[in-house]
This record gives C-alpha cells, sequence and structure tokens, in this order.
C-alpha cells in the first residue's frame, strides 16, 4: 500500500492530510477539480493537471458549535515520488509522508494531527479499493 503526504500548518502548528479552499455553493465537479488543482499549487507547489486528481466522495460537516456546515468534497492528488514542493503561501511549514496506518493518528492524537476522520476515512476506502 502507498504512502500519503501530511502537512504541519502554520495556523494550527498540527499534522494535516488535507489542504482546502471554499467553493461557496458550487457542485459542478470540473470547477471543484480547478479549485483543487490551484490550492494544490498555492499552497505545495504542485504542478498537477486534472487526470492527477481523483474524487474519492463527499461528506456534510458541522462544527461542534454548530456554526460551521459544509459540505466537503473529497480529493486525492496522485504527484510523482520525486515531485518537488514548494510553500509558496505560508500555510504549510513542513510535510513529510507516512504509511497508510499512521493515519490513524489523526482521531486519537488530536493535540499533534487535525480531525480529519472524515478524510481519512475516504482516503483508506480509495487505498484498499485500488
Amino acid at each position: 500500500m502507498g504512502q500519503v503526504l501530511i502537512q504541519k500548518r502554520q495556523s494550527a502548528g498540527k499534522w494535516d492530510v488535507s489542504f482546502g479552499g471554499h467553493c461557496m455553493l458550487c457542485l459542478n465537479r470540473d470547477i471543484l477539480i480547478e479549485n483543487v488543482i490551484k490550492e494544490g499549487r498555492e499552497e505545495l507547489g504542485l504542478n498537477s493537471s486534472k487526470s492527477d486528481v481523483v474524487y474519492l466522495g463527499n461528506a456534510r460537516y458541522v462544527s461542534m458549535n454548530g456554526n460551521n456546515r459544509e459540505l466537503l468534497n473529497i480529493f486525492l492528488i496522485r504527484v510523482p515520488n520525486d515531485q518537488m514542493f514548494i510553500f509558496h503561501d505560508g500555510e504549510v511549514v513542513a510535510i513529510k509522508w507516512v504509511d497508510m496506518n499512521e493515519l490513524d493518528k489523526f482521531s486519537g492524537q488530536l493535540a499533534t494531527y487535525a480531525n480529519r476522520q472524515i478524510a481519512v476515512s475516504f482516503l483508506k476506502r480509495y487505498m484498499f479499493d485500488v
């Protein structure tokens, strides 16, 4: 099974499996994919194309206090082993490749890892199906 790139976020200081942006009221998958490519370029310096992006699914998210409600669209970007990463906008301060089993830490060590159980579950399902 492959590895997953995780990144340490400047704002929270936690390791995270995802980066993202907001696409208000957008249900058009082509526009969402363009947004994924744009965010990957801005945050990690990725030079991705539509063929590198895999749609994994969507899920509704409501914050603990109920103030934030979103429809999350979860994507995977395939990158080559020799991919160079450039942190253009300062949101990402460090990266590392981890084995899939390390993603279980995302639910058990919330002081160190962002709470991304939804994204991790979609990713694991995809990795086991491939």
